[in-house]
């Protein structure tokens, strides 16, 4: 195969798996998934998009002669990059604020995430509560709970747990307890 020839098939192959890897990161995603592996690459912009980005270059300049070729690569490069980052930060962040845990059970741990951008509306933040068991690669999760910033049960300060199976959580106008599902 020669040079000019090579390099569509290269980026065709780069897609396909940054495709497969963000599909394996949305599958990591579910309940019982591993952690890591998710964080790592459930990320539509930086993984996904990434995929996509190959093929539509690959797309694009097969059919134009190798100098316009590398000007379109680096450009739709460049462009891919800044829109990635201006997106990302568009999108709402998930700040981990505690991690507690679980008494009388080693390796399980209550995780409280805030999700939502720093400075943005308390109505537009909400916090997710998690049990994650193990640790490592071969960390997994299941999701307990989730909260709005403020909502009729009032605004969420904390969440702690209230023994082995339950969580109390706490907010302006009370507590409450939840039961934690048997991973």
């Amino acid at each position: 195969m020669t040079e000019r020839r090579r390099w569509p098939a290269l980026f065709v192959l780069a897609g396909l798996l940054a495709l497969a890897a963000y599909a394996w990161g949305v599958y990591e995603d579910r309940p019982g998934g591993r952690t890591m592996v998710a964080v790592a690459l459930f990320r539509p912009l930086i993984v996904g998009g990434a995929g996509l980005a190959f093929l539509a270059v690959t797309a694009a300049a097969r059919s134009r002669n190798g100098r316009t070729v590398a000007g379109l690569v680096a450009a739709c490069t460049l462009l891919y990059a800044v829109g990635a980052l201006v997106l990302q930060g568009a999108v709402p962040q998930q700040r981990v604020t505690s991690r507690q845990p679980r008494p009388g059970v080693p390796g399980h741990v209550l995780v409280v995430t805030q999700v939502g951008n720093p400075g943005s509306e308390i109505e537009s933040q909400s916090w997710k509560l998690n049990l994650h068991t193990g640790s490592g690669w071969s960390e997994r999760h299941w999701w307990v709970a989730e909260l709005p910033a403020s909502g009729r049960d009032g605004t969420f300060a904390s969440a702690t747990w209230a023994d082995r199976g339950h969580v109390l959580v706490t907010t302006d106008k009370g507590t409450r307890t939840i039961a934690v599902p048997a991973p």
